[in-house]
């Protein structure tokens, strides 16, 4: 009895983890991968999905976690999305701060993570890296929100396709924001009328581009977790503290600031409460953990 409570534990934990990465991905500026790196899970996701695709023994026992945070990012983005969109346009400062307390609240773990591979002054070139790639995008302006989805084209799929490639390439990428790449090419207002308004043609192209985005950078990520991980945890801290100005919409005055304040407390304990277990145990996933 005890364990299967325990199963149900993590089970749950992973769902809202899941979540939780699925309305980050909706929020232009916050970054999926890195929401996913401060609730500790980021690195045993690529290498599962890389197990996966690549037909490797432990792959299918990695299947309920795979498909447990599968279903929390469902959840985030059907569920939430016109709620976060109400919330993102009213409160756009405690949306913010929430998500700057997630993100600074799993710095120390990721740290402890990086350091078992024995980091050394060269490894600051590939957080320098990643530092300059994600700051490179306060200098991008974005397009303004809204629009809708004009008729189904031929080019109008193209687009939907293209953009769940760029946007998917860019949720892997810890520090840079999914939802912001589709800003700033015109397709994030439409993208999210359509989830509202469940456009499931539209939506099944839009998913065809997330899952080629998605595969190629995958496999890219997993192998430099797997062949440089120092340089790669490098790389990472450097997008994850680059996303950090990204996101920070200034101190706001009166109530707004109690509420941010609360809003970031929120967020930085979620990222230490949630399964820190796995945190420990970024370096050698465990296989089958759930089941």
């Amino acid at each position: 009895m005890k364990q299967f409570y325990t199963r149900l534990r993590r089970g749950a934990a992973y769902v809202t983890k899941g979540t939780v990465i699925g309305i980050a991905n909706i929020i232009p500026g916050v970054s999926g991968g890195t929401v996913a790196v401060a609730l500790g899970i980021y690195d045993r996701l690529i290498r599962a999905i890389n197990g996966l695709l690549g037909r490797s023994r432990g792959a299918l026992a990695e299947l309920p976690f795979l498909a447990l945070v599968a279903v929390g990012v469902l959840a985030g983005i059907f569920v939430f999305a016109g709620a976060f969109e109400h919330l993102y346009a009213f409160y756009p400062a405690e949306v913010a701060f929430l998500f700057l307390g997630l993100i600074l609240g799993g710095l120390g773990p990721l740290w402890h993570t990086a350091s078992r591979y024995r980091l050394r002054p060269r490894h600051a070139v590939a957080c320098l890296a990643g530092l300059v790639l994600v700051l490179s995008l306060l200098l991008v302006t974005p397009a303004e929100f809204g629009g809708q989805l004009p008729q189904l084209s031929a080019t109008v799929a193209m687009t939907l396709i293209l953009s769940g490639v760029v946007a998917a390439a860019a949720m892997v990428i810890p520090g840079v924001s999914g939802s912001l790449v589709l800003l700033l090419i015109g397709t994030y207002g439409p993208i999210l009328h359509a989830v509202s308004d469940r456009n499931l043609a539209a939506l099944a192209l839009v998913m065809l581009g997330v899952v080629i985005g998605g595969i190629a950078v995958t496999r890219i990520v997993a192998i430099l977790l797997q062949r440089a991980p120092a340089t790669a945890y490098s790389a990472v801290i450097g997008l994850v503290l680059g996303s950090v100005p990204r996101l920070f919409p200034g101190f706001p005055e009166g109530t707004a600031l109690v509420a941010s304040v609360a809003a970031f407390a929120l967020g930085f304990a979620i990222a230490i409460i949630i399964e820190p277990r796995d945190r420990r145990r970024t370096t050698a996933p465990a296989r089958g953990e759930y089941g």
